[in-house]
């Protein structure tokens, strides 16, 4: 079988031998798309328009409560790829990697040796092919080539070109040649309607994300010539498309799947802070133009009515290109035989807790539209689970549907569990009893602030959160950057978001309002504060 990725910690026994893949392929891996929310049909989003990934969680196994452990791109891609959380990986900024030695400046997680995701299929004889943008630019460097991919193939990177990247083979800008059609603002979008296709045949006219689903199909051909002549036996190709990312670029024909008057676009339920929020909390609106920076509902309406629907018309374009491989795939005859992972490395806010982008602890922030398809785990076929998941188990998910050996076998500690038992038994709730997540800030004296991401010796403040069944609890907690440690004693802020009835709406009415200093919830919020306090020292 093959993996294709578009992209409690308490050890389960493996399923029985007839769950085991087909044998002769093996992964394939469609992996991520940028600050994805879930924000699609599979997951009862009335908007969106997305008809192949709904198509492909008819397929497989829809996952309502995933979430990612780092709402910014870097330190969340670190982690997933290695399998560990940021507190192993040492990474919670845009400069560090989890490939560096202990001696790095503030200690780096001495993971040279550590097989990352890619490279453990790679060493178990599979062909490991990568497109776009899987581990962040720059960190690993090179795309972590040549560890995690196969010599003697091209990384397609549009976004890291030589000689910044020695083994991209992309050049020249990601985007080709395009015009808007529409813009906002106008002179410095954030939103622009481009004068292209969707499968523009003008090289120089394409953008960035039919390149790079172009060079995925490609690796598909290249994995399908590599098997047939019995080069390799399995293959795992890996696809970052980068939108929805911003500036939300994408051809005219995704804008006509949404209303044109804008009053049909809702707003966020909510467009305040929530109440009781500590500062700490929140950030100004950030990586989109023209939004009013100050707090509390003062937002552009009209904006952010449009913006909101170009969000949806951007996800709606990445939906297109993940049909266009889901075909491909089909056509090479890999369908039944190859596992299909979609994710996003995070979430999004579209205006709610009055804030835009991710760089927070909030539900929103860290929840990720995760559906995985695997076809011989028949108990999982158009099934949706509310079993809690975590990013850091991609990596053992993946091995164990792959019936590879558990990677600890290979002296990889990974801080993620194996779901595959949920494929077996999707209505386990009780499988998982947390998921964890954290965001460093820079400066204790501008609480709002995230930018620049601070160095590991020059963090201030770490805030941990945990969801668990009916809750979220997020502690702000003072950090030593002399010592690179959290400082538990040291509590900045405290917050508590009741979950309990939450259908898995993306503005639920329960983060609104910070219950922690309600007198009933004292007891429980000791509960949740002792998870928090055994996760930081268990990592």
């Amino acid at each position: 079988m093959r993996i294709q990725m578009c992209f409690d910690t308490a050890p389960h026994d493996r399923p029985p031998a007839y769950l085991t893949p087909p044998r002769g392929h093996g992964p394939l891996a469609i992996h991520t798309y940028k600050d994805m929310r879930p924000s699609i049909g599979a997951f009862n989003f009335s908007l969106a328009h997305t008809p192949n990934l709904d198509k492909l969680a008819s397929e497989g196994l829809v996952f309502s409560r995933a979430y990612v452990q780092y709402a910014f791109c870097a330190p969340s891609r670190n982690s997933f790829m290695s399998g560990r959380r940021p507190d192993t990986t040492r990474v919670w900024n845009f400069q560090d990697h989890f490939r560096q030695p202990t001696s790095a400046p503030g200690g780096g997680a001495g993971g040279e040796n550590w097989l990352a995701m890619p490279e453990y299929f790679k060493k178990a004889g599979f062909l490991t092919l990568g497109s776009g943008k899987l581990y962040h630019p720059q960190v690993p460097p090179d795309n972590d080539m040549p560890m995690s991919w196969t010599e003697g193939y091209d990384y397609y990177c549009p976004e890291c070109t030589p000689p910044r990247c020695p083994s991209s083979s992309a050049t020249g800008p990601a985007n080709g040649n395009f015009h808007c059609l529409e813009e906002d603002p106008i002179g410095d979008y954030t939103l622009c309607v481009a004068n292209t296709t969707a499968d523009e045949t003008d090289f120089s006219a394409q953008l960035e994300d039919q390149r790079i689903r172009d060079n995925c199909i490609h690796h598909l051909d290249v994995a399908h010539t590599a098997i047939a002549s019995q080069k390799f036996d399995n293959f795992f190709v890996g696809c970052g498309l980068h939108k929805p990312h911003v500036p939300w670029i994408f051809p005219a024909e995704f804008l006509e799947n949404f209303p044109e008057n804008l009053d049909d676009i809702p707003l966020a339920s909510d467009t305040y802070a929530p109440e009781g929020m500590p500062a700490v909390a929140w950030h100004f609106p950030a990586d989109v133009h023209g939004i009013d920076i100050v707090a509390n509902g003062t937002a552009n309406y009209t904006r952010s009515r449009n913006f909101r629907r170009g969000y949806y018309a951007a996800i709606a374009y990445t939906d297109y290109n993940i049909g266009k491989l889901l075909d491909s795939l089909k056509s090479y005859g890999f369908e039944d035989n190859t596992v299909v992972i979609v994710f996003g490395d995070h979430g999004w806010q579209l205006g709610e807790h009055d804030t835009w982008a991710k760089m927070t602890n909030f539900e929103v922030a860290l929840r990720t539209p995760l559906i995985i398809r695997a076809p011989w785990m028949t108990a999982s076929i158009g099934r949706v689970t509310s079993v809690l998941a975590e990013a850091v188990d991609f990596y053992p998910t993946l091995a164990a549907l792959a019936g590879l050996p558990d990677p600890i076998t290979e002296m990889q500690e990974l801080n993620g569990t194996s779901l595959l038992p949920v494929f077996v038994n999707p209505d386990d709730i009780n499988f998982k009893s947390a998921a964890y997540s954290q965001f460093a800030k820079p400066s204790r004296g501008n609480p709002y602030a995230f930018w620049p991401t601070p160095a590991r010796n020059a963090t201030e403040i770490m805030g941990y959160s945990v969801r668990v069944d009916d809750w979220r609890c997020t502690i702000w907690f003072g950090f030593d950057g002399k010592t690179v440690t959290v400082n538990t004693t040291d509590v900045i802020g405290i917050e508590l978001y009741d979950h309990r009835g939450d259908p898995g709406e993306l503005d639920w009415a329960g983060e609104h309002r910070n219950a922690a200093s309600d007198l009933g919830n004292a007891d429980l919020l000791s509960e949740l504060h002792g998870k928090i306090l055994d996760y930081i020292r268990l990592v």
